[in-house]
């Protein structure tokens, strides 16, 4: 595995983002850190109903809500929530483009780590079980482009479950947190 900067993948990400008429961010000193939530949900696009939907977060608000407890929210970073289902492609890459930390369970969404600002970015994969089996796509890509990346796993099988509308991890906050906390701390201190 590679885990240093490619030139090529960030002169491609760069490449498409001119294409799309994204503007290339300038990443500056005091820059409020914007953290990207990826959620997961059924949707009906185009008239084709997505009823099942895999890995979903069943304590999506809690989690959310304990990011949103760290002394520096409000001030140093900013949370949103996207559902790209409900955006167009374009749409996904410049909302991804203008983030600054990306955090999401593991699927197709991570790829658009490729768009994030090289260098200055971080990525934090959600995975279910402890076992990754060799999935490690995300952590390339995000290197790749010199940015941060941690795999968070769950270690608890009982916080999994499946119903007829997906399959459902319960993240055990206070765990998830101590990692978010290093995380979002060490992007805070790079823009100080």
């Amino acid at each position: 595995m590679c885990h240093s900067k490619i030139p090529l993948v960030a002169n491609f990400a760069n490449r498409i983002l001119n294409g799309l008429g994204i503007k290339k961010r300038e990443i500056n000193k005091g820059d409020v850190i914007r953290v990207l939530f990826i959620s997961r949900r059924p949707y009906v696009k185009f008239g084709v109903e997505h009823n099942f939907m895999s890995r979903q977060i069943s304590n999506e608000e809690e989690v959310l809500d304990r990011m949103k407890t760290h002394r520096e929210y409000g001030k140093k970073f900013t949370v949103e929530r996207v559902d790209f289902a409900h955006l167009k492609l374009v749409e996904q890459i410049q909302k991804v483009h203008d983030s600054d930390f990306l955090i999401g369970y593991h699927g197709a969404g991570l790829t658009h780590s490729l768009w994030m600002p090289e260098e200055t970015s971080a990525v934090l994969e959600i995975w279910n079980t402890v076992t990754t089996r060799g999935w490690r796509c995300f952590e390339q890509f995000t290197f790749w482009k010199g940015n941060d990346y941690t795999l968070w796993s769950n270690s608890n099988p009982k916080n999994l479950r499946k119903d007829s509308l997906g399959d459902y991890l319960t993240v055990d906050v206070a765990d998830f947190y101590k990692t978010f906390d290093r995380m979002v701390n060490k992007l805070i201190d790079s823009r100080n």
